[in-house]
C-alpha cells in the first residue's frame, strides 16, 4: 500500500498496535493463523524481552478484527461496514487489509519499533484520532459514491 493511499494512517496505527499491545488477539478467516504466527516467531526476534504475543480467534463469519483478550473490546475492524467512532476503521477486505498490516509490521520492526523514538513517524507519538481518519477516508474516493 502506497504512503498516500488514504487507508493507510489507520494501517500503520493496526500494525504498532499488534507490536505495541499484549493480551491482543486477531480475529478473521482461518487463513489468518499462520500468517499471524509468522508474524509472532519475528516479533519473538526483534522483540525478545517480550512474552506474550498476538493470539488468533479464527471466524469465518466476521470480519478481520483487532481486538483486547481481557475485554474483547473491538480496536481494529476491517470492511467496508463502518464500525463505531472509537475503533480503527481500516475499509478494506480480509486478505488486502492483512498484507497491509503486516507487511507495515514487519517494516516497523525492522526500523526497531516500539523500542525506537521517532522510527514509527511523529504521529506514532500522539494518541490516535479516528474522528480525522473518517474525515480523511470521506474526502478520498476510496468509499466510493
Amino acid at each position: 500500500m502506497r504512503i498516500t493511499d488514504p487507508r493507510w494512517p489507520a494501517v500503520r496505527e493496526a500494525a504498532r498496535l499488534l507490536l505495541r499491545e499484549e493480551n491482543i488477539v486477531v480475529q478473521g478467516p482461518d487463513w489468518i493463523e499462520p500468517e499471524l504466527h509468522a508474524l509472532g516467531v519475528l516479533m519473538g526476534d526483534r522483540l525478545p524481552s517480550r512474552l506474550h504475543f498476538p493470539s488468533c480467534l479464527p471466524d469465518f463469519d466476521e470480519p478481520l478484527a483487532i481486538l483486547r483478550t481481557s475485554t474483547l473490546e473491538l480496536l481494529v475492524q476491517c470492511n467496508e461496514s463502518e464500525p463505531p467512532l472509537g475503533v480503527v476503521w481500516i475499509p478494506l477486505e480480509a486478505r488486502a487489509a492483512w498484507e497491509a498490516i503486516k507487511a507495515t509490521a514487519v517494516d516497523l520492526l525492522e526500523a526497531g519499533y516500539p523500542g525506537c523514538v521517532g522510527c514509527a513517524g511523529k504521529e506514532a507519538e500522539q494518541p490516535w484520532d479516528e474522528e480525522a481518519n473518517r474525515k480523511r477516508l470521506v474526502k478520498s474516493d476510496v468509499l466510493g459514491p
